[in-house]
């Protein structure tokens, strides 16, 4: 069956409800233009383009070492005592969790053929990995290695 256009287009053209004529503005013509046609949308984006990737990089990164440095300031003694000690600590923290997954692995050799059947471990490993992974927290990816390391590659 062939189409007939125009009379698809009068069908479209007429209204069930009586029009409304829009009131009269001084910027008529701005109200009959798309948003996205305006002239002071285009002038905001024309700036956006102009700049590369390397720019807006630079500039986010100034503006972070500004805040950082804003916050620095405005911190007391004990403030930045506590924050070194804490940078410390993390550091120290990580690691010695590297130093202690190296010696895990290392333990784990001997009685990993002993676990394989073991539902018990099964379950406690399922926990842990269920535990930290949402969101992934520290040791997500050590859990995994662990399962692999004593189930093998399919089962863990």
């Amino acid at each position: 069956m062939p189409a007939d256009y125009e009379s698809t287009a009068r069908a479209l053209a007429l209204s069930d409800s009586p029009s409304e004529p829009l009131p009269e503005s001084p910027d008529s013509d701005e109200h009959t233009q798309a948003p996205w046609a305006r002239r002071d949308s285009s002038a905001r984006w024309a700036n956006n383009q102009n700049t590369n990737f390397r720019d807006r990089t630079i500039n986010r990164a100034k503006a972070a070492y500004a805040m950082a440095k804003e916050r620095w300031e405005s911190m007391t003694l004990w403030q930045k005592i506590g924050f070194y000690a804490a940078s410390f600590g993390l550091g120290a923290l990580g690691i010695g969790f590297m130093i202690l997954t190296g010696k895990l692995f290392i333990w784990l050799g001997p009685v990993a053929h002993k676990w394989e059947h073991s539902f018990l471990v099964a379950f406690i490993l399922w926990l842990c990995v269920f535990f930290v992974s949402f969101p992934p927290l520290l040791g997500w990816s050590t859990f995994g290695t662990v399962a692999g390391f004593i189930f093998g590659l399919w089962k863990g």
